[in-house]
């Protein structure tokens, strides 16, 4: 039990650094930065990070298979490179709200794939908190009738994508070589997504000069997305299981809404707080009865698990 609260909360801690980071990289763009520059940049500089970092750790890649090297390089691809790559896309094609909504489907995404991938009936409490979480994020974001007329069918199509990429990288997260350490997967995954990224947003600052421009964002908004998240996400998802990440997650949106209160000076409307209020409410239902149904003896919650 004390391993399921730990990874809770270091998955909390994850998906809010996302959330705090949001607000920076509007602050990146207004200062002059392509969409392209800041991600090949943030994950160039996570991936320097913790490249020194992980031959100062005692295991560094011990129990690291081959099969397994390239499931981790899977993750970083799909979870790191592709969700940010298309969810800034639709950014640009979309309203903000709108973008937002769509990347935050990954909450029934996840659960629809863990269903699926392990042929069990949802539990009750589990379309609750996601109707909660759902009904939570339309009105935190005050999604208006007709939203689908606005932007364009290929920012529609992003946001989905990076939705789905996301809840394939929640879903997979409490498999994928469980036995390395959080530190070793972490820095896989920052090289592969950084790959991959430079496979779509080739660096060309690097060669025109324009390398100084990018300032302190890169570090800032690197830190923030590409560092604690998926360090602290690879701590935590192994020990609550492959679901619950996909409410837990959902914390990015009111932590997101409220640093752009204070950093960028965005109003937060009454609605706003109704919503965040139901997210909230269905991040604790499903924590609270999921945790009865493991302290329950002979019971236990499928698809969750527990190895460390």
């Amino acid at each position: 039990m004390r391993n399921r609260y730990l990874g809770s909360f270091t998955v909390l801690l994850g998906a809010m650094s996302y959330g705090v980071s949001g607000p920076f990289a509007k602050l990146a763009f207004r200062d002059g930065l392509s969409v392209g520059e800041l991600l090949s940049s943030m994950f160039f500089v996570a991936m320097v990070i913790f490249w020194i970092i992980v031959p100062f750790t005692t295991r560094k890649f011990q129990g690291l298979s081959w099969a397994a090297l390239w499931k981790v390089i899977f993750l970083g691809v799909i979870g790191l490179g592709a969700t940010l790559t298309f969810y800034y896309i639709a950014i640009s094609e979309l309203t903000v709200s709108i973008a937002i909504v769509l990347l935050f489907q990954f909450s029934w995404m996840v659960f629809l794939i863990d269903w699926i991938r392990k042929l069990r009936r949802p539990k009750a409490y589990e379309i609750i908190s996601l109707l909660l979480v759902l009904i939570g994020t339309i009105s935190a974001v005050q999604l208006k009738w007709g939203f689908w007329l606005e932007g364009s069918l290929w920012g529609y199509i992003s946001g989905l994508i990076a939705a789905l990429c996301y809840a394939i990288y929640l879903n997979l997260n409490a498999e994928v070589a469980v036995e390395v350490s959080a530190i070793a997967r972490s820095t896989i995954m920052s090289t592969s997504g950084f790959l991959f990224i430079v496979l779509v947003h080739p660096p060309v600052y690097l060669f025109d000069g324009r390398f100084s421009h990018l300032g302190v964002w890169p570090l800032i908004c690197g830190v923030l997305n590409q560092v604690f998240p998926p360090l602290l996400m690879a701590i935590g998802i192994p020990l609550i299981g492959s679901t619950l990440p996909g409410l837990l997650g959902a914390i990015e949106l009111p932590v997101s809404i409220f640093a752009s209160y204070l950093i960028l000076g965005e109003p937060i409307t009454g609605f706003t707080w109704f919503g965040i209020t139901l997210i909230l409410v269905g991040i604790f239902l499903a924590g609270l009865i999921g945790d009865r149904a493991i302290e329950t003896p002979g019971k236990t919650t499928p698809g969750i698990n527990y190895k460390n």
